[in-house]
């Protein structure tokens, strides 16, 4: 048992609200309302690419061929937003599981084992480099975003919110991009006082305007895009207390 003094902070998994909505995980017995929410240190999107070397360099393409997704597994955020997209854009991602890292699956396009992969984090993809090689051609192509909204350095990749076709699309798509807005949230466990929350939260707010960690967050190609902790609890809340509509059309977008 950990003690109950906001001492002990973790950062969650991302898809932990998504499971309990959906009841999917069984070993899931944390109600993530109740815990202590500080911040999320990246209100980001996540994203969809493919290689250079890959015939799919569209959301077009995606659509026409079958188009090979390295993910770390089945339950990983990117599986479950290629899933949902696949279910209501028509796309033919075909997910392989099994790879352990970022790098695990750089290397994976550049064998031409995979086409592509998700990411939160292009610029990292980039490691700093430009993002066009020597002949002028982009390093990868992005397909698609997800989340609350376009990231600013990527107008021109679509997000799927923009891309709903129906009302029964959007549904799943505003609960798609809450989803995928849970970057990195930082939580402490339920009971802890509510001045000790307070307190964490201050901290949290400060840290993330503190320009000495934003500046090794830079050096890191971190992308630091923050997001109160009472929003995000709201957040949290929202996405657990989905009304049985929305977690029916979620359900059959990824059947």
């Amino acid at each position: 048992m950990h003690p109950r003094d906001g001492t002990v902070l973790t950062m969650v998994t991302q898809t932990f609200p998504l499971e309990q909505a959906l009841n999917l995980n069984d070993k899931l017995k944390v109600d993530m309302r109740r815990l202590n929410w500080i911040g999320n240190m990246s209100d980001a999107t996540s994203f969809l690419l493919t290689s250079r070397a890959s015939p799919t360099k569209t959301l077009a393409d995606a659509r026409r061929r079958e188009t090979i997704i390295g993910v770390p597994s089945l339950a990983d955020t990117s599986a479950w937003l290629t899933l949902i997209t696949n279910g209501t854009l028509g796309t033919k991602f075909k997910l392989v599981p099994g790879y352990t890292s970022g790098p695990d699956m750089n290397l994976a396009m550049e064998r031409g084992e995979i086409d592509g992969r998700g990411t939160s984090n292009p610029k990292a993809m980039f490691a700093g480099a430009a993002e066009r090689g020597p002949d002028g051609r982009p390093l990868f192509n992005l397909i698609l975003q997800w989340g609350l909204k376009k990231n600013r350095d990527y107008p021109d990749t679509p997000l799927l919110a923009d891309l709903a076709g129906s009302a029964e699309q959007k549904i799943v798509f505003d609960f798609v991009g809450r989803v995928a807005s849970l970057a990195r949230p930082i939580a402490t466990n339920y009971d802890v006082p509510a001045e000790r929350v307070a307190a964490l939260r201050r901290a949290f707010d400060a840290t993330m305007k503190d320009p000495e960690f934003l500046a090794e967050a830079e050096r890191q190609l971190m992308e630091i895009s923050p997001m109160p902790g009472a929003a995000l609890a709201q957040l949290v809340t929202d996405i657990v207390n989905a009304p049985a509509t929305v977690v029916e059309e979620v359900r059959r977008a990824v059947r």
